[in-house]
This record gives C-alpha cells, sequence and structure tokens, in this order.
C-alpha cells in the first residue's frame, strides 16, 4: 500500500496549548524519479489529494501537479483506474495548477458525477498555450510544455499509479486556454486519449481576434504593461505569440480547427462548451470570442462526421459556468450523459 496511516494529535491537557498533528506522511511511489521527472516535494494534503512538485528540464523552474484519487484507491490495491487530465485556463495572474480546485471546486464534481478514475491536474503557464515555445521568453528561457505533459507527466503517472495505460482509458479537457490544449494534444496525439472536453476553449487560434487576445496575455501580466525588469523574471511571458507558436505558417500543426479531420478516424469523441457572452452580469468580450469559435468548430466537426456533444447558451467566461460544464462533461465521460445541458441551455446543438 502506497499511503501511510495519519498520525493523531494528542492533547496534553486542558490547560496546555495543543501540539499540532504532523503532516500525513506522503506516499511511496515505484517510480517518482522517472521518465524525466524529478520529485521535489510529495504532499498529501488529504486522503485523495496530492501536491507534487517536480523538477524537469522541460521546464526552467519546480512544476506543480495536482493529483485526485478515486475512493478507496488505498484499500483496493487490486483496482486499475481511468485517467482523466484536467488542464487550467490561461492568465499570468489567476491560472495554475490549483484553480482547478480552489477555483473549480473538482473534486466535489468528480465525485458528485460519479467519475471513478484518476483526475490528474498538472501547471500548464500562464501563458504556455501548451506547446514547445518556438523562441525564448523575455528572460531567454524556452519552456516545453508539450515535451512535459506528453513526453514525461503521462508515462510518469502511468509508472506511478495504478491506470489502464491505453487511449480507450485517458481522457482530457480543459477551460479557456485549457481547452484549447485538451483538443490540440488529442489531434496530435490520438493515440493517447479517446475523450476531449473543451470548456470555452480557444479552438481556431487562426483568427485575428484570437490572436489579438493571446498576444496580450503572452507579453503582458495579465493584461497590465510591466517593466523590463519584472519581464526577466516573469513567468512563461514573451515579446510575441510567435516567440510561443513559431511562425505563423507553423500554426496549423497546432490549430484545433485545422486538426478537426483527425478526431474522427482515431474514433476520438468531444464535448465542447460555450457560451454567448451575455447573462445577467452583461457582456463578456472572451466568452463570445469563444462561443463564435466553437460554433465553428462544432459545424467543422458536423461536416467531417463526428458526433460531437455541443452545449451552449447564455453565459460568460467565469467558474460558475465552468463547473456546470465540467459536470455534465464527467457524466459524459462516465457514460451517464445528462438528457440536456447545464446551465439551463436546453438540448445540445445538432
Amino acid at each position: 500500500m502506497f499511503r501511510a496511516a495519519f498520525v493523531t494529535m494528542t492533547v496534553l491537557t486542558a490547560a496546555l496549548v495543543a501540539t499540532p498533528a504532523p503532516a500525513s506522511a506522503a506516499p511511496v511511489l515505484p517510480a517518482p524519479n522517472s521518465h524525466g521527472l524529478t520529485v521535489q516535494q510529495l504532499t498529501e494534503v488529504n486522503e485523495r489529494l496530492l501536491d507534487v512538485v517536480v523538477q524537469t528540464d522541460a521546464i526552467f523552474q519546480p512544476v506543480h501537479v495536482k493529483i485526485y484519487l478515486p475512493a478507496g484507491y488505498w484499500t483496493d490495491t487490486g483496482q486499475r483506474y481511468s485517467t482523466l487530465y484536467l488542464m487550467h485556463g490561461g492568465g499570468s495572474v489567476v491560472d495554475n495548477a490549483s484553480s482547478w480546485i480552489e477555483e473549480g471546486n473538482a473534486p466535489a464534481i468528480v465525485d458528485q458525477a460519479g467519475y471513478s478514475g484518476i483526475v490528474v491536474m498538472p501547471e500548464a503557464g500562464k501563458a504556455g498555450w501548451f506547446t514547445d515555445w518556438a523562441g525564448p521568453d523575455f528572460g531567454g528561457r524556452q519552456p516545453k510544455w508539450e515535451a512535459f505533459h506528453i513526453g514525461q507527466l503521462l508515462p510518469w503517472i502511468d509508472a506511478n499509479f495504478r491506470t489502464v495505460a491505453d487511449g480507450a482509458h485517458r481522457a482530457i479537457a480543459g477551460l479557456s486556454m485549457g481547452g484549447f490544449g485538451a483538443l490540440s494534444y488529442a489531434a496530435r496525439h490520438p493515440d493517447l486519449f479517446s475523450r476531449v472536453g473543451s470548456l470555452s476553449g480557444d479552438t481556431n487560434i487562426a483568427l485575428l481576434p484570437a490572436q489579438a487576445v493571446m498576444r496580450t496575455f503572452v507579453s503582458t501580466e495579465y493584461g497590465t504593461a510591466i517593466t523590463n525588469s519584472q519581464k526577466q523574471v516573469q513567468s512563461y511571458l514573451a515579446p510575441d505569440i510567435q516567440d510561443v507558436f513559431g511562425p505563423f505558417p507553423a500554426w496549423g500543426a497546432h490549430n484545433p480547427f485545422d486538426l478537426a479531420g483527425r478526431y474522427r478516424p482515431n474514433g476520438i469523441q468531444i464535448a465542447m462548451y460555450a457560451g454567448t457572452g451575455f447573462d445577467s452580469t452583461g457582456f463578456d468580450f472572451f466568452e463570445s470570442l469563444a462561443k463564435s469559435q466553437a460554433d465553428a468548430m462544432h459545424f467543422r466537426l458536423r461536416l467531417l462526421g463526428n458526433s460531437d456533444r455541443y452545449c451552449a447558451g447564455s453565459g460568460a467566461h467565469v467558474w460558475a459556468y465552468w463547473q456546470a460544464d465540467l459536470a455534465d462533461f464527467l457524466q459524459w465521460l462516465s457514460g451517464a450523459t445528462p438528457s440536456s445541458c447545464p446551465s439551463g441551455w436546453g438540448q445540445p446543438q445538432a
């Protein structure tokens, strides 16, 4: 068995200050330093949630990975599990490996939806865009996010946890930038994933409005200009989006809209979610942009014979909608597809 028992706190007397309980001992993994990753720290946040900090040559600083395990993982040692990779969005302040837990409430949603697999929530850079950068950031560093996620983290997870290590039992989903990453990774590595979820994802980075938004997030601190000295130490910020994807003609190799023909021949099923940008709070440009891309992506997938699940309706680029999207996606993933879409959106788009 991997995990050790919790250490209970001993209360000396009512008059004395209680001695804090030491943290639960970290699990012992079978291959912690493998596949290009070296574990710097492994913390058992609770019985089912792990926070792993790994060092990799692909990224210039330590990277966090959150892992949420199924109930009974530590006791039913003969059981193997499907895996879901859950990717966060972009933005140099708000999104990181903890986002799906702290803002997204993913563990509770996973349990409520009845998903019984392992959920892996890795860091993906504040503007990493799920690719091996073509050029350096402001500090002269060149992160390789695809090499980390696909070439290192994925086999590391399979080596250290009881997964069913094949594409049929592996899914990937993400919100906003993470939706782009999920769709792009699945198309570029069709043997590794069989189900994909895009929650307000960027599906066509070739569009000029999408490029303008991406350029803002890549080159500034969450849309706010920063000094040259600050740029040297900021993570994942670069002069231009072409430092991420390379010259424009190369972008098609990563763009989900251009790669749409790869899903159906490889048996990959897709669920997409997007809001109009309008709800009771007003207008949300980011969600409106995601919806226009999702509409075109859905139409293209239908022309190519895909039977994707596309849910759309009034909504903004905020967590309340993404939480509902995730619950729907997890039920779809588990084979208990809801008859209607989340957030009161009605039936899936035909």
